[in-house]
């Protein structure tokens, strides 16, 4: 009880300090880890198994702290969603402009015109649970929370596709807490605004599968010199694992050829593409 009281008590003292600094709920919980274990003499062991043993108390706890951060926070302006978005665009890691991306603009690839194993890769490995969560997937989120709290980082994201749209047209790249919150309550408002197909849209035409490359078409032709509707299972399967480290993994696709690239992630992936009924037995 003693390391409890003392995490709870450090908690609040530090909480509007971190909060007005924007630092988030990691940072928070950090300063509150590391005072409880030294006030009460317990092992970071210890935290670390009360952090899995209660990962539901510990993500309630913090967005309950940093609720009052978010007060009198701009969110962003939806207005006109519907009609287009604008996303930066990198090159070797800079800024090198932006591209508007609408319906009716070049090369604009709807989800509806894919085969279904294209659009099932990307749901895999982005995001099964897309037609049936709200913006925010909360199970993922709390996985999220539990292991950024071990370890008192902000790496694992827990974004549903919904979020990744907000983030890549609304809002920055830091990785903080307030800005997750907002990026979360955002997810909430885009799907009142625009549709899961929109949303879909939207997503595989601005994601980066690369240096400098952009939605799936791009990304289809610079990598495999074909329309992402003439796409293979497998290669559609190597566009969605490029996804999570985009420039990094796009090198090494280019690099090490087709036949080589992350086999046991590609492997993996068709795997359970083939579990959620996008493939059939054959691979196709």
């Amino acid at each position: 009880m003693k390391f409890f009281k003392q995490f709870l008590d450090t908690i609040k003292h530090y909480s509007g300090i971190c909060i007005s600094r924007s630092r988030g709920f990691c940072a928070i919980a950090a300063a509150a880890v590391k005072e409880a274990v030294r006030a009460s003499g317990r092992t970071a062991r210890h935290v670390y198994a009360f952090a899995e043993k209660k990962p539901k108390f510990i993500l309630v706890l913090g967005v309950a702290m940093t609720a009052t951060g978010l007060i009198g926070l701009s969110m962003p302006d939806l207005s006109g969603v519907e009609k287009g978005v604008k996303i930066k665009v990198k090159v070797k890691g800079r800024h090198a402009g932006y591209r508007y991306i609408s319906p009716g603009s070049d090369g604009f690839v709807s989800s509806g015109s894919l085969p279904k194993h294209v659009i099932g890769a990307i749901l895999t490995s982005e995001d099964d649970e897309f037609y049936s969560h709200n913006g925010i997937n909360f199970e993922e989120m709390l996985k999220a929370a539990q292991y950024d709290l071990k370890h008192l980082t902000l790496k694992q994201g827990g974004s549903t596709i919904t979020q990744q749209v907000v983030k890549n047209v609304y809002l920055s790249g830091e990785k903080t807490f307030t800005r997750k919150a907002v990026e979360a309550v955002t997810a909430i408002r885009l799907e009142k605004k625009l549709s899961k197909r929109q949303i879909l849209d939207y997503y595989i035409n601005l994601i980066e599968f690369g240096n400098g490359i952009y939605g799936i078409n791009q990304a289809s032709k610079f990598y495999f010199n074909k329309s992402p509707r003439n796409l293979t299972a497998k290669e559609a399967a190597m566009l969605a694992v490029l996804m999570p480290r985009p420039v990094v993994r796009g090198r090494i696709l280019t690099q090490t050829g087709k036949e080589e690239f992350q086999k046991k992630r590609v492997s993996n992936l068709l795997r359970r593409m083939k579990a959620n009924g996008y493939i059939g037995e054959d691979g196709a």
